[in-house]
């Protein structure tokens, strides 16, 4: 068995450009999914050239989902879009998990999940970034039920 848990989480410089999304969502939306698809890419990679008989997977096609929502809102360009789609190669799950939750209970992990990753990686004296904003995650709620319909 193999987990594979959130790239922002695992790889410090994902959680870096993930920072900057929060202040400026705009700007680092691309840049954003661009790194998060290559890491989750890369995760699958490795499972194809594993022999693991089970693998769990932290949103492995998110960046359809979120791609298709900054894309909607104003975030992302329809090339960026487009361009998002084609990082990946198809993969085929046996099962998917698909954990429904609002978007109160999603800003409350994403607080949580910074304040760990803030713990362990915040040197004495440096002042980490804050999440300015959040009121996309309302967006990405309500997108991912519009979603789910045709992706599953």
């Amino acid at each position: 068995m193999i987990v594979q848990p959130e790239p922002s989480v695992t790889i410090p410089f994902i959680n870096d450009v993930l920072k900057k999304f929060y202040t400026d969502s705009m700007s680092w939306s691309y840049p954003l999914q661009l790194l998060i698809s290559g890491a989750q890419e890369a995760y699958m990679q490795q499972l194809r050239e594993s022999d693991y008989d089970f693998a769990l997977m932290d949103m492995a096609f998110s960046s359809d989902i979120y791609s298709y929502s900054h894309q909607k809102h104003g975030r992302m360009n329809l090339w960026d879009h487009y361009n998002l789609l084609n990082v990946g190669r198809p993969f085929k799950f046996d099962y998917v998990i698909w954990i429904n939750e609002d978007a109160k209970t999603t800003k409350e992990r994403i607080q949580t999940r910074n304040a760990a990753v803030k713990s362990k990686n915040l040197k004495p004296g440096k002042k980490d970034l804050e999440i300015d904003n959040m009121d996309y995650i309302d967006e990405h709620i309500k997108d991912f039920k519009e979603y789910e319909e045709v992706y599953f």
